[in-house]
């Protein structure tokens, strides 16, 4: 169970960023380097995704789950962000917008979980639920 989370996971996250790295037209030392840390954060989440599994109610554990993820979503919108910053004018508007509302929305989410960890840790453990909800409501707005 805690390989096919971890899975679903990292399979979210890389069809996101196959979306948005196919407007890339020129590979920057800064872009190699971001590749490298998201590289590292997605290698890193099964050990976290396993660690977090292996004690559900423990709040370290979900924490340390969390901040892998918040730190996936961050380097994940920098990449977005200095792509589109290059190439934004190659890119309908509207594509433009979704993508930055999507690369947002996971580290909202994320970000949310950690802060309500704290208030309310077995509410903070389904926020990622809101990950769905958020991108459907997008999707509506979007297109």
């Amino acid at each position: 169970m805690r390989f096919i989370i971890s899975f679903l996971v990292i399979a979210r996250y890389w069809k996101f960023y196959l979306i948005y790295s196919r407007f890339l037209e020129n590979y920057t030392n800064k872009l190699f380097w971001l590749n490298i840390a998201l590289l590292f954060t997605v290698v890193l989440l099964p050990f976290s995704t396993s660690f977090f599994v292996g004690g559900f109610y423990d709040d370290v554990r979900f924490i340390f789950y969390v901040s892998n993820l918040i730190m996936l979503s961050a380097i994940n919108s920098i990449m977005l962000l200095t792509i589109l910053k290059s190439t934004s004018e190659h890119i309908e508007p509207i594509t433009v917008k979704w993508l930055k509302f999507r690369a947002a929305n996971s580290l909202f989410v994320w970000v949310l979980a950690l802060l309500l960890s704290f208030v309310f840790p077995i509410f903070a453990r389904f926020t990622f639920i809101f990950l769905f909800i958020f991108q459907g409501i997008g999707k509506r707005y979007f297109f």
